[in-house]
């Protein structure tokens, strides 16, 4: 695999075949190639009718499919497709529920990866998809998933931070009321990501304009490891109730937690989950810190048609941005001052 595919990222290569034109890929579908290749040809990224996300891997004829247990959030099947006259087998990864892309594009990375080290297609996708089961199951009797569930989480650990230095400072948390960023006091914002795999240095970035700074100010992202644990010391309720206890305006800080679909920082739905902190990094976003914004397309704006662009960063490649731990409880003095 080259460096270049691996640094894109499956999320990233659905971005860019949304935003291009339709081409001939050689199939029904719209598609792409990777640059991973096994004996009976190269992976591709795809698209199904709706826009959902999939994921091709060619399969040999003594090859069989994988039958992973069924879920909503994640479909497997054989498809064939006529290439050069032809029948090709593929085994087809879907993502079946549109939030849970993010999710779905670890996977695929996953996938990926296990090919490149020579796994075959059909073994690599059974051992990923048994590893992610958790993550791509619908949600349960309305339970939160847990990646929406460690974000909140990693939020509430920051606004918690800032309240402990002022209790006013709740309405410096921005994003609920729909500001771009997370958190916001004038010039300084910061966007707090969670990461629920302890080894992933990898965060979703939604939209272009999340990690472009105030205009006239600084961005930094707090990079959140959490740890899902039935025994962990922070869940939503008891992070939501310290917060409302510390804060000077308890009815605009519950209405700030109703925006994130939180009425109740007690209910089941939101606490099905608790988390254990392994890690807390600061980066600055500046100048060639890895992402993209509008600035980065060639004409500024997107493509007619596509509405937004969700894409992945590796911040393993972002060492150069990372600020010392005591720099943390700088930001947030200066944002609650």
């Amino acid at each position: 695999m080259s460096d270049s595919s691996m640094s894109l990222g499956a999320s990233l290569q659905w971005a860019v075949l949304r935003a291009a034109a339709p081409t001939s890929s050689g199939l029904a579908v719209a598609s792409k190639t990777l640059d991973v290749s096994t004996p009976d040809g190269p992976l591709r990224v795809a698209l199904g009718a709706g826009g959902e996300a999939r994921l091709l891997l060619p399969l040999g004829s003594d090859e069989k499919a994988p039958t992973p247990a069924g879920s909503s959030g994640l479909r497997v099947q054989v498809s064939t497709f006529v290439m050069g006259g032809r029948d090709v087998r593929f085994l087809d990864v879907t993502c079946g529920i549109p939030h849970l892309e993010p999710v779905f594009a670890d996977v695929a990375d996953e996938i990926i990866a296990r090919v490149a080290r020579g796994r075959r297609c059909s073994d690599a996708v059974e051992s990923t998809v048994a590893e992610f089961r958790a993550l791509l199951d619908p949600e349960r009797q309305g339970a939160v998933d847990v990646r929406k569930m460690a974000g909140l989480v990693g939020e509430l650990l920051v606004l918690n931070a800032m309240l402990d230095i002022a209790p006013s400072s709740w309405a410096a948390w921005s994003g609920p009321a729909g500001d771009r960023h997370d958190f916001r006091v004038g010039g300084l914002a910061l966007e707090v990501k969670a990461s629920t795999r302890l080894a992933s240095s990898k965060v979703t970035i939604n939209g272009l304009d999340q990690l472009h700074p105030p205009d006239g100010g600084r961005l930094h992202l707090l990079h959140v490891v959490l740890e899902p644990t039935g025994s962990g010391e922070h869940t939503v309720a008891s992070l939501g109730n310290r917060a409302l206890a510390a804060c000077d305006d308890r009815a605009a800080l519950q209405r700030l937690l109703t925006a994130c679909d939180c009425p109740d920082v007690d209910g089941h739905r939101w606490n099905t989950r608790a988390f254990q902190l392994h890690g807390l990094s600061l980066y600055e976003v500046r100048d060639a810190f890895p992402r993209l914004t509008r600035v980065d397309l060639a004409q500024g704006m997107l493509t007619p048609g596509v509405s937004d662009v969700t894409y992945q960063i590796d911040l393993a490649v972002a060492d150069e941005y990372l600020l010392p731990d005591e720099r943390l409880h700088q930001l947030l003095t200066d944002m609650t001052s």
